[in-house]
């Protein structure tokens, strides 16, 4: 289940200090969609600035600690979507550029939730769809991106935000990590998923010593709806991770109650 988690910062500050106690982190997350013109552009880029001041009114709670992230300002240059063919090639060529001019860089790394549009837009152009030809693929490439930058970050390089629901990418990332010697404390790799779901995967990162944080998306209803829609079609096949949620909630019930 996605949750929405109110119009404004303020009504999603309860949740950041609940995560914070359970030791995950928050993600504020701006969830304005389809910024299609300057206008749009301008009014997330002023939500962002908003955000971002809002937090510092906070400096002695969880809030201070917020990951602010903020949807479409502009097509982002440092998300990469696995469903894309050439994700791994961008990838790899944006690292490379930013080493040589000593920048540093970081990445969010996610499946994507576009595939239905950038199929129809390849139609429209006659030319081959970008996007992988099965879920598969999908699932390797995301893996074989996150081994990429886990290699980069181990050398010392580099930073990755794994945006994952998926349970076999989440175990196969932190094996990764930990056999590069990779130390969890490092600010320079962290996991996120979105609040309310897979909270097995959250917490068991969690547990295991890695940073984690939730997504808590947020702003006027309206603008958001488009996201949230978006985040459900994304998710739909992962079922069997909410499955997952439940039949641990329900046996860790069952524990807590028996004599």
């Amino acid at each position: 289940m996605i949750i929405f988690w109110g119009k404004t910062l303020g009504e999603a500050d309860k949740t950041v200090k609940k995560l914070w106690d359970s030791g995950l982190r928050a993600m504020l997350d701006y969830g304005l969609e389809n910024a299609l013109d300057n206008a749009a552009c301008d009014r997330n880029l002023d939500e962002f600035i908003l955000t971002i001041d809002s937090t510092k009114l906070f400096a002695t709670s969880p809030v201070s600690f917020i990951v602010v992230k903020v949807t479409a300002i502009c097509p982002p240059g440092l998300l990469r979507r696995a469903y894309l063919k050439d994700a791994r090639e961008r990838l790899v060529i944006a690292k490379k550029a930013a080493d040589e001019m000593g920048v540093p860089i970081g990445f969010k790394l996610v499946r994507g939730a576009y595939m239905s549009s950038e199929k129809r837009f390849a139609l429209s152009l006659g030319v081959n769809s970008p996007i992988h030809d099965s879920i598969e693929d999908t699932h390797a490439c995301y893996d074989d991106c996150a081994a990429f930058m886990l290699e980069e970050i181990a050398k010392g390089s580099g930073s990755v935000v794994l945006a994952t629901h998926n349970l076999e990418s989440g175990k196969f990332a932190a094996a990764k990590a930990v056999d590069l010697g990779i130390k969890k404390e490092n600010q320079n790799l962290q996991f996120a998923q979105l609040y309310g779901m897979a909270e097995a995967l959250s917490f068991g990162l969690r547990n295991a010593g890695f940073k984690v944080s939730k997504y808590l998306p947020f702003g006027p209803v309206e603008q958001v709806m488009p996201y949230l829609l978006r985040r459900a079609e994304e998710n739909k096949g992962l079922l069997s991770t909410s499955s997952l949620d439940r039949e641990l909630m329900r046996k860790e019930l069952m524990r807590r109650f028996r004599p």
